[in-house]
């Protein structure tokens, strides 16, 4: 990491690293009611969406390098091995704008993060007060995504594939 001169290496090196131990994509929270004084309310009453632009590792070094280069933060992540396992994530328009920056320098990861793009137009300052037409269009992009982590990337978009 040291060795890398320009932010076009750095940015290389997050997409190499995002295609292999990150995860591109958007998560789906449930409606949920919480307890308060005795009496149940609701915490959200319709599904909410985030994006989610991290990578889980061991080596807290990298980690630390993707705070100071990109932003975000770290934090520990509970892990089935004996080694300490940490977690770089990055959010809002942070995560955007890095998005735009690492787009051409992923492969397998390219899909998720033109769905992350499409899913930040939706984003105002709506606040929880979202219509059902936001709801719906953020829905049919965490469906897009979850499809891609179940079936995988087509293999004609890998820059590896073989030319026709």
């Amino acid at each position: 990491m040291k060795n890398l001169k320009n932010r076009r290496e750095k940015l290389i090196y997050l997409g190499a690293m995002l295609d292999g131990e990150g995860s591109i994509g958007i998560e789906r929270l449930s409606p949920c009611k919480v307890k308060r004084k005795g009496k149940e309310e609701w915490q959200r009453k319709k599904y909410y969406y985030t994006c989610r632009v991290c990578v889980v590792n061991t080596f807290l070094p990298m980690l630390e390098f993707f705070k100071k280069e990109f932003g975000g933060s770290i934090n520990y992540k509970n892990a089935s091995t004996n080694k300490q396992c940490y977690r770089w994530h990055i959010f809002g328009e942070n995560l955007e704008s890095l998005l735009y920056e690492v787009l051409p320098f992923l492969w397998e990861k390219k899909p998720h993060a033109k769905i992350l793009l499409d899913y930040r137009k939706t984003v105002g300052k709506t606040g929880w007060n979202l219509t059902n037409e936001i709801l719906e269009k953020r829905n049919q992009l965490w469906l897009k995504c979850k499809n891609l982590n179940k079936n995988g990337v087509p293999l004609k978009s890998s820059p590896l594939s073989p030319s026709t």
